[in-house]
């Protein structure tokens, strides 16, 4: 009982530093996300900080799997409740963006330049929609390259409108909007959805 009770506080604590990295993430940035912050926010003594995570290599990494699992919760959910595989990647893609928007930071995290982002979770989740591109499909080798060209759209995307914001030409339609149409015409010129 007693090894159980250590688990479950160590379980919090850790989340707790994790919290303390995105409220510092949100407010400056990940580049001001350090021991010594995060400890000042918790108030803990860094060597207490240090003692969870190995580095702050290691805190990115699990900041990075709790937002991959989070997000593909909602594909998940998105593939329970549409049969229709073309309609299925529509609603993904819309939770992906709600995700990203929601989850500013975290998405930024998760999808860097700097810090390699290919993992074990994305592995699974890659292996859990590619059954929803092969249906449209009927052709592996096209359901993968529509994969990846999806993937692209979809992050390059919300990144776009992120760093940079929707174009003047196109303002008064929703951003969100703007990305299902996109993926609608991806999937089209491939497939009919």
């Amino acid at each position: 009982m007693r090894r159980e009770g250590r688990k479950k506080d160590s379980t919090e604590i850790r989340k707790r530093i994790m919290d303390a990295a995105l409220v510092i993430a949100l407010a400056e940035g990940w580049e001001a996300v350090s021991v010594r912050r995060i400890a000042d926010i918790l108030e803990y003594a860094p060597q207490a900080v240090s003692g969870y995570f190995e580095n702050m290599c290691d805190l990115f990494n699990e900041l990075k799997m709790t937002g991959y699992k989070k997000l593909y919760a909602c594909y998940d959910l998105a593939i329970k409740s549409e049969s229709e595989p073309g309609k299925s990647l529509l609603l993904i893609s819309g939770k992906h963006w709600d995700f990203a928007f929601r989850n500013r930071q975290l998405y930024q995290l998760m999808f860097s330049f700097d810090k390699p982002a290919r993992n074990a979770e994305m592995d699974k989740t890659v292996s859990r929609i590619m059954p929803l591109f092969f249906e449209l499909t009927k052709d592996m080798e096209l359901a993968g390259e529509l994969l990846f060209d999806w993937n692209c759209l979809l992050n390059g995307f919300i990144f776009h409108v992120m760093q940079i914001g929707v174009p003047r030409e196109v303002a008064k339609i929703p951003p969100k909007t703007l990305l299902i149409r996109a993926v609608e015409r991806l999937l089209s010129s491939t497939v009919k959805v």
